[in-house]
């Protein structure tokens, strides 16, 4: 690796570093969106399946 490169990689590892409350805080929003949305996402299936097994009896 050329120091041009390790010179790059450090400078983004402390960019990161300094954004990292801010970074953490949009991940952990995103997964809570993702759980949340994959969640009701489940509920709708199961809704759905309920729905076509009470037609069916």
């Amino acid at each position: 690796m050329s120091s041009v490169q390790v010179g790059a990689i450090k400078k983004a590892l402390s960019v990161l570093w300094k954004y990292r409350d801010p970074i953490a805080e949009a991940i952990l929003f995103l997964a809570d969106l993702i759980a949340k949305t994959a969640k009701k996402d489940h509920e709708v299936e199961r809704g759905a399946k309920n729905t076509s097994d009470s037609s069916m009896g």
